[in-house]
């Protein structure tokens, strides 16, 4: 409320601050000495904590070097081929199966040289009938 009683306004405006100051005050912080073994003990924590991020680095490295690098190739023995084996071991159901996939693979719509058939433009979509 207004400290004026002759109720000019103006006059109060200027006398008054119109916003209290943002800044707080600061207590004094204390300052704390630490004793040596504190000292130690925070040294020692610092030292492991840098000793673990260096061996998860390390043993990530690893990780995606050994991803990285091809496997060994162990021996192999050559797989005898589908379709080179002779067809007496197969079946007559077997022998048929093979055959309409040699069939299916021929008759892909994608690998077809033929082009479209011709359009009739002069069908009309209504009748006279």
């Amino acid at each position: 409320m207004n400290r004026r009683d002759d109720g000019d306004q103006s006059r109060f405006a200027a006398e008054e601050p119109l916003f209290e100051s943002t800044q707080r005050v600061q207590p004094d912080v204390a300052t704390v000495e630490l004793t040596e073994t504190e000292l130690a003990a925070k040294k020692k924590k610092k030292v492991l904590g840098y000793a673990g991020l260096t061996f998860g680095a390390a043993i990530l490295l690893l990780l995606v070097v050994s991803s990285l690098l091809p496997k060994s190739a162990a021996p192999a023995t050559p797989d005898p081929d589908p379709v080179v084996s002779p067809s007496l071991d197969k079946t007559e159901l077997q022998q048929r199966i093979e055959s309409i996939r040699s069939d299916l693979r021929q008759a892909d719509p994608s690998k077809q040289p033929l082009l479209f058939p011709p359009l009739n433009y002069k069908l009309g979509i209504t009748t006279n009938e």
